[in-house]
């Protein structure tokens, strides 16, 4: 694909928790079809990605989201819809568009700050790694044949997945000061890679960070360093991380920004 902007066409994660939300009522895909006025193809196509919901006019899903509450439907995965569209709206550029030609600027990992919730949903997709959110849920019982427990992406989609946060992550190392944000966030996701891949690609990207010793005070490099010294952590090397918290905490600027990364949820 070309650089610039898109519009998102997949709905894996949009999909499965509109799924959740229909047998949160608990309804049928006829039911729910026959009070949204849409047919039963239609709520199908919705759960199963082929047609996503996020491609629904605004001012429908609107109605929809109100229609479903008032069937009953659970208001904490109502709530939840709208992570769910960024979800797939992220996978669908990190996924599908071209690593090497996307516009870096312009990349939704640069703006878009990383909740922990939603870092959990990206999770539930490339990993299968179920948010915390859903363990107290009730699930349905009686299902007929086999159904996924989760919004998995294919074998061959989570390792481009991870092989392209590296491309990006290196491309925005490139670039300053507007792109720290995307590469420390895509330093970030590469980190939950289970397969231990990532591991030395992130050890390398360690090396290329500002030492911990250097900063004085907080600045845009601070978030970024920890964020990578984080991921290395999650693939089995505490080293760095505990580096960082020896060395890079100099005045009361970074002290603050590190509590309030921890109180807020933010995942980087």
């Amino acid at each position: 694909m070309r650089s610039g902007r898109r519009a998102a066409h997949r709905g894996t994660v949009t999909g499965y928790m509109f799924k959740l939300i229909r047998e949160s009522i608990p309804a049928s895909q006829e039911r729910v079809a026959a009070d949204l006025g849409v047919d039963r193809a239609t709520v199908q196509s919705w759960e199963s990605g082929r047609r996503p919901f996020t491609s629904v006019t605004f001012g429908q899903a609107i109605a929809v989201r109100h229609k479903l509450a008032r069937l009953g439907a659970n208001p904490r995965l109502l709530g939840m819809l709208d992570e769910a569209a960024e979800t797939d709206y992220l996978l669908d550029i990190i996924l599908d568009a071209d690593p090497e030609t996307y516009a870096v600027d312009h990349h939704p990992l640069g703006w878009t700050v990383l909740t922990h919730s939603l870092t959990e949903m990206l999770a539930w997709a490339v990993v299968g790694q179920e948010p915390a959110v859903f363990r107290a849920l009730h699930r349905p019982t009686g299902r007929r044949g086999p159904v996924p427990a989760s919004p998995s992406l294919e074998s061959a989609e989570r390792r481009a997945f991870f092989d392209n946060l590296q491309i990006i992550a290196d491309r925005a190392g490139q670039r300053s000061p507007g792109s720290v944000l995307l590469h420390r966030q895509a330093c970030f996701l590469a980190g939950i890679d289970p397969s231990g891949h990532t591991a030395s690609w992130l050890g390398q990207t360690a090396k290329k960070s500002v030492s911990p010793s250097t900063f004085h005070t907080w600045s845009p490099l601070w978030p970024d360093a920890r964020s990578v010294a984080t991921s290395l952590a999650k693939q089995g090397d505490p080293q760095p991380l505990r580096d960082f918290i020896a060395r890079a905490h100099p005045d009361d600027a970074c002290e603050l920004a590190a509590s309030t990364t921890r109180h807020t949820g933010s995942a980087t």
